[in-house]
């Protein structure tokens, strides 16, 4: 299935387990669909079932709002060979070592 219709698929499975408007993103590697991250066990359950589907998901709160998210790879530009989205930040904590290493 192309990313564009998988995208489209994740939003709208999204907004229907959250209740809430989902906002998608384009990247040169992927298509990322983000929704604000929902209150209550139940919402949850229903986003993590939706969540599986995808290729990778997370959370970021770097919008100010913490933001749960979920990822389809683009099939025009594989992940290895495209060059970073110039939005694209290292994770926090990335290049750090870890206990025990120094």
């Amino acid at each position: 299935m192309p990313a564009r219709l998988r995208a489209a698929e994740l939003r709208t499975d999204m907004e229907r387990a959250t209740g809430s408007a989902a906002e998608i993103d384009e990247y040169p590697t992927h298509l990322r669909v983000s929704v604000p991250a929902p209150v209550g066990e139940e919402i949850w359950q229903a986003l993590l079932g939706v969540l599986a589907s995808a290729d990778r998901w997370g959370s970021s709160d770097a919008s100010g709002q913490v933001r749960v998210w979920a990822s389809v790879t683009s099939e025009t530009a594989p992940l290895a060979s495209a060059p970073p989205s110039p939005t694209t930040r290292p994770r926090r904590g990335a290049g750090l070592p870890g206990r025990g290493q120094r």
